[in-house]
Order: C-alpha cells, then sequence, then structure tokens
C-alpha cells in the first residue's frame, strides 16, 4: 500500500513539473538598447503581451493615462494615439483603426499584442526566441 502511495506521489510530481516550470525572461530591446522595466514582458508560446508604456516612452514619445476614462494617449511628433482599454478600437492621428483583442490592464499597466504594438507606434517588432529577447525596431 505504502508503495502505492509513493508511486503515485512521484507520477504525480513528475507530470506536474512542466506545469510550473518558469517562463525564462526576455529582454526588451528598443532600437539596439535594452530597456529596463519593473513590468516585464508576458510571453506565452508565441503570443507575446508588451508593456504599452514602457515602449512607447522608449521611441520617444509621451504617455498620460487617464483614470477615468481608462484612456492611453501617446503623442510624439507625426504621431497622436488614443486607446482606451477593454475598446476593440483606438484612434490614430484621428482615424479610427480596428483591434482583434483589447488592450489588457494587467498589473496597472496596459499591455497590447506584438501586432498591436506595431499598429499603434508603426514599429517593427519581433520575438527572438534564441537569444530570449523581444525587439522593437522604430
Amino acid at each position: 500500500m505504502l508503495r502505492i502511495l509513493w508511486l503515485t506521489t512521484a507520477l504525480c510530481l513528475l507530470f506536474a513539473a512542466p506545469a510550473v516550470a518558469e517562463t525564462p525572461a526576455y529582454a526588451l530591446v528598443v532600437n539596439g538598447m535594452t530597456v529596463y522595466s519593473d513590468v516585464p514582458l508576458s510571453v506565452d508560446g508565441f503570443r507575446v503581451l508588451v508593456p504599452l508604456r514602457v515602449v512607447a516612452e522608449a521611441t520617444g514619445a509621451n504617455v498620460q493615462y487617464l483614470e477615468q476614462e481608462r484612456e492611453v494617449i501617446i503623442t510624439r511628433p507625426g504621431l497622436v494615439v488614443v486607446l482606451k482599454l477593454d475598446s476593440y478600437s483606438f484612434t490614430k492621428n484621428g482615424a479610427a483603426i480596428l483591434l482583434i483583442t483589447p488592450p489588457q490592464l494587467i498589473n496597472d499597466s496596459t499591455f497590447v499584442t506584438r501586432e498591436q504594438l506595431v499598429a499603434i507606434l508603426d514599429v517593427n517588432a519581433y520575438l527572438n526566441i534564441p537569444d530570449h529577447s523581444f525587439i522593437v525596431q522604430g
């Protein structure tokens, strides 16, 4: 009986270990410079969620968050973006643009997907898996 209990426990631990394995940290690199943030990227397979403020500010944009309206306003020369949390659209230089998924508020930070980041900031962005980095250019 004790042998069965030990075998069951060992099998449970064996199969549970991959489920709790920690995802390696990915460095955020914007225009060739590593950007440090207290808000890490979220990588799940090939799906990447990026902290919008961190990347926008690293590209030289000003970012405001209007808490009452749950609105993010990003400005830099030639670019004005107004983004509402939980909305499937945003405006970029006055034109409405649709999103497949809305931006997410995670631990008081606005996160967007790689595709949304590209559309919002007019940048190129990709996940470099071998180097454990997320590269943003533009």
